[in-house]
């Protein structure tokens, strides 16, 4: 008897924790609707086809299998996702959500532009952390990004990135300011941006804090909101490793009035002669002036051990030009079109 009361309350516990599971499933699947169909209301164009849910016991999987995401019409710059997405909750964690992207094919143009065809398909994750319906943390995770665009596909073999809401917590983390990550892996540079660089940047890494009115709807629109309310981005770190040149820094980024990059780093620099060979290989430095900047360099370089030597300079990014120390390095396009 006493066993077959045992098997009873296990097969209620079964039954009871199964019904428990398709609520959460039931629920998950109208979220998900629900989100598609505000976001179709703000503009964003959205084609999927027949939603499902799976992964019982251990979580509830909605599948939104032939995803398509764009930008609304004549937006710049454009830009649309397609894949096969699946969203990951446990059914014992509601504030913790798992985007998964299979198949991803990206890209992006301005509005000048004609849009690019699909360029090679990669996979993604993001990890999404909630509170009271408003997201705290998101995390993502790119394998082999390529994001397709009418001038070169960009390329990378990975990119992490995340960011997290700031409520004041303390000093360092003050009411309405994001704190924001970004790594990238032997990310490839478009040829007309850098000429005489290497063609890829093996590592980026930046760390810094998000301040300044954040809004949704037109890039434009809220680009220019966010710079007119003293948007900044304070990074606190960056660093650059790129064919042999190396670069430690921090400093500022913003935008100016005709959206390009605006900033003001101080950073030290190993491997300045390679930024010298290749501003003389892409024609912007005679060879006679690289010989005596190199020297120029040299003279004012720095020796730390068996390190290479370095030099302790600004990098600036003003009315178009990117700047290390008083020599130009490249040229620099709105964020957005004019």
């Amino acid at each position: 008897m006493r066993y077959l009361i045992l098997l009873g309350a296990l097969a209620a516990a079964i039954l009871g924790y199964w019904f428990y599971w398709d609520h959460v499933a039931d629920r998950a699947l109208a979220e998900t609707r629900g989100w598609i169909a505000r976001e179709q209301a703000q503009g964003l164009a959205i084609q999927h086809g027949p939603l499902s849910v799976s992964g019982f016991p251990y979580r509830v999987t909605v599948n939104v299998p032939a995803a398509r995401l764009a930008s609304a019409a004549k937006a710049d710059p454009g830009w649309r996702v397609a894949g096969d997405l699946a969203l990951n909750i446990q059914p014992w964690q509601f504030n913790h959500m798992v985007l998964q992207g299979h198949n991803l094919h990206a890209a992006t143009w301005r509005a000048d532009e004609t849009a690019p065809g699909d360029a090679t398909a990669f996979e993604a994750r993001a990890s999404i952390v909630a509170d009271k319906g408003q997201w705290q943390r998101i995390t993502i995770d790119a394998k082999n990004p390529a994001i397709a665009r009418p001038v070169a596909t960009l390329t990378a073999d990975r990119l992490l990135a995340s960011t997290r809401r700031n409520s004041g917590e303390d000093k360092d983390r003050p009411a309405d300011t994001f704190d924001v990550a970004l790594t990238a892996e032997r990310l490839s540079v478009p040829p007309t941006t850098a000429p005489g660089f290497p063609p890829v940047i093996d590592r980026f890494d930046a760390v810094g804090q998000l301040s300044g009115a954040l809004q949704r709807g037109n890039l434009r629109d809220a680009l220019e909101a966010w710079r007119q309310s003293g948007g900044i981005l304070d990074l606190s770190k960056v660093t650059l490793l790129w064919g042999g040149i190396d670069i430690a820094g921090d400093g500022t980024l913003t935008v100016d009035r005709e959206f390009r990059p605006l900033a003001a780093l101080s950073a030290t620099v190993r491997g300045y002669d390679r930024i010298v060979d290749a501003l003389a290989a892409s024609g912007q430095l005679r060879t006679g002036d690289a010989g005596l900047a190199k020297f120029a360099l040299a003279a004012l370089s720095q020796k730390e051990g068996k390190n290479p030597p370095f030099i302790k300079t600004s990098i600036s990014a003003q009315d178009g030009r990117l700047t290390i120390g008083p020599v130009p390095v490249a040229r620099l396009r709105p964020v957005i079109a004019e």
